[in-house]
């Protein structure tokens, strides 16, 4: 067995010796248990990898091996494993990391088995380690800690004043987070609409505690600054992704439970990112139960969907553009699902939707500026609505109790009312009011 006590590789050891005739680089890393590796490439002003009282160190902490590090860090106050221990352990972690750039700092924490395991194979890209922080990485920040089996990251920033934390728990995490970053990009190269070009100020919090497989977080941000990602999630089979453009837009989403999916048509994809474009544009998710699935995009400014799905298999899927369009939905029981697109041009369109029982459908679609649909289906399985207004200020109202029951209305123009209620059962309404 080889140990070693504060130990860097042959060539990291020369760079680090090198540096010490340019500035103040500092290296402090602890090596101990087999087959661990490490090789650093520091230039110019004050870069660190560790402390003297805490250094960075790889433990392995009774594993079979396989830690290794490859650092590259150039360019001015550049920080590894300083604010917290960026310890690895466990036997098959991996880690690789450059920055560039002012104020830049990573945090590390990797503990358990299989770390950063390479090719896994999802819907999003290669998998590999990472954390990437350039162009130039203006005060930007990483926290990454992983404890368990299996889980992998792949963090990219540029820009500035960034900031990703992430917090992995379990087996088989995933997350991959890109912020404003073009060359970050190329390192790793996106697929399915996670590529982002501009950005600043953003803030990616991610925390995702799984008991067994799958769980997954892709976030993208690009275009603007200001932006804000949330993601919580919590089980197995959970699912997230996002891709923000703009100013100020924000994501929020909360997942509980097992085979919830936001951004995904499925537990194995594809995936169907939560795209935002515009500014001040939110989205903020609640699911709990099983196999509730979110998805949809916002393009232009002030748009919000806020959704709230308890129960088994119930899904949300639609679009807004234009500006200051609206949804709320709460939807619970069995297979609910609200398909909805609102498209405004002045004054933004409002959905409010309830939908409890079981396999409850509403379609709902509005062109226009004003206009509102208000509708709750209870009480029973089964029942249909379509409505669709078209024009300024059309309200449309409906109630349906029970089961199978089915309205269809439609509104054109300007200024016309329906109201609707419908109890019992197989109940029929059509209206088309010009």
């Amino acid at each position: 067995m080889k140990r070693s006590l504060f130990l860097i590789s042959a060539s990291a050891l020369a760079l680090s010796a090198a540096a010490a005739f340019a500035n103040s680089n500092t290296i402090y890393l602890d090596q101990t248990g087999d087959g661990q590796t490490a090789s650093v490439d520091q230039s110019h002003s004050g870069n660190q990898i560790g402390t003297f009282a805490d250094r960075f160190a790889q433990l392995n902490g009774g594993g079979n091996g396989g830690n290794s590090l490859t650092v590259t860090q150039s360019g001015d106050n550049n920080l590894l494993g300083v604010n917290k221990a960026g310890f690895q352990s466990g036997s098959g972690n991996s880690a690789n990391i450059s920055q560039a750039g002012s104020g830049s700092s990573v945090d590390l924490q990797q503990t358990g088995t299989g770390n950063g395991v390479k090719n896994i194979g999802w819907t999003n890209g290669p998998i590999f380690d990472g954390i990437r922080q350039d162009q130039t990485a203006q005060a930007s920040a990483v926290d990454l800690s992983q404890n368990g089996a299996n889980n992998v990251f792949d963090i990219a920033q540029g820009g500035a004043s960034n900031r990703t934390t992430v917090k992995q728990s379990g087996a088989n995490g995933f997350v991959y987070v890109r912020q404003g970053t073009s060359l970050a990009d190329t390192n790793f190269p996106p697929q399915n609409g996670y590529a982002s070009s501009y950005g600043s100020n953003s803030t990616v919090d991610v925390n995702q505690t799984t008991i067994a497989g799958w769980t997954y977080a892709a976030v993208a941000q690009g275009g603007g600054s200001g932006n804000i990602v949330n993601i919580g999630q919590n089980g197995s089979y959970l699912g997230a992704g996002v891709s923000q453009s703009g100013f100020d837009n924000r994501f929020n989403a909360v997942q509980s439970g097992d085979s919830n999916n936001i951004g995904l048509q499925g537990n194995a994809g594809p995936d169907t990112p939560i795209r935002q474009f515009g500014d001040r544009n939110s989205y903020l998710a609640y699911q709990t139960g099983y196999g509730n699935r979110a998805n949809g995009s916002q393009t232009g400014n002030s748009n919000d969907v806020w959704t709230s799905q308890t129960g088994t298999r119930n899904d949300l899927s639609g679009s807004q553009t234009g500006f200051g369009n609206g949804v709320t939905s709460f939807q619970s029981g069995n297979g609910e699902v609200l398909s909805y697109s609102q498209t405004s041009y002045l004054i933004g369109n409002t959905i409010r939707s309830t939908q409890s029982g079981g396999s409850d459908h509403a379609d709902l679609t509005q062109i226009g500026n004003n206009n509102t649909i208000v509708g709750a289906q209870a009480g029973g399985l089964g029942n249909l609505a379509t409505v669709i207004q078209n024009g300024n200020g059309n309200i449309g109202l409906y109630t349906q109790i029970g089961s199978g029951n089915v309205l269809t209305l439609t509104q054109i123009g300007n200024g016309n009312l329906a109201n609707t209620s419908q109890t019992g059962s197989n109940n029929s309404i059509k209206i088309v009011q010009h």
